[in-house]
């Protein structure tokens, strides 16, 4: 007797051992798919913010390529420009490209940021060449407008391109 007691005791003592190390397994992977799936859940929400903080930065680069497009342009007449982006706006896109975009989105925000800039600088003084200079210097001041023009434009396909690989998955090219 005192054999079978051993055996039923050893067997109860062998299937709770069992069922504790099975029930110890199972929470595991319960715990690890259920990181697995928070994790994905947080990565969607990411990806779901990087991409409306994309659509707004880029709607107001093409609303600002329109506006550089319709300033003194070569052949015309055309409606006049928009009004200019305002330094909040552009705090807003800057920031919003600090928090929600990858480095390489951040680093064309700021050759966007640059080449409007440049244009900006580049106008006034092809207004006054047009105005008061002649010859060569009225042709380097329309020179150097057009190729603000041109680096503007070049910014805004640029920072789309990046913006389309970066939630593509892909790694965006510098």
């Amino acid at each position: 007797m005192d054999a079978l007691l051993i055996a039923v005791v050893g067997g109860l003592v062998g299937g709770a051992l069992a069922a504790v190390i099975g029930g110890l397994f199972a929470l595991r992977q319960q715990t690890q798919q259920h990181e697995h799936e928070r994790a994905m859940a947080n990565t969607a929400r990411i990806q779901a913010r990087r991409q409306r903080a994309y659509e707004q930065i880029l709607a107001v680069a093409v609303r600002a390529q329109i506006g550089v497009d319709r300033i003194e342009p070569l052949i015309g007449p055309v409606p006049d420009p928009p009004p200019p982006i305002s330094d909040k706006a552009v705090s807003k896109l800057t920031a919003l490209a600090a928090v929600h975009a990858s480095k390489p989105v951040q680093e064309a925000v700021h050759e966007f940021n640059r080449a409007g800039r440049r244009f900006e600088l580049a106008v006034p003084q092809y207004r006054f060449a047009r105005d008061r200079l002649e010859g060569q210097e009225f042709l380097d001041a329309h020179q150097e407008m057009d190729g603000a023009r041109a680096a503007f434009r070049s910014a805004v396909e640029e920072l789309g391109s990046r913006m389309n690989a970066d939630l593509a998955g892909e790694s965006p090219s510098n």
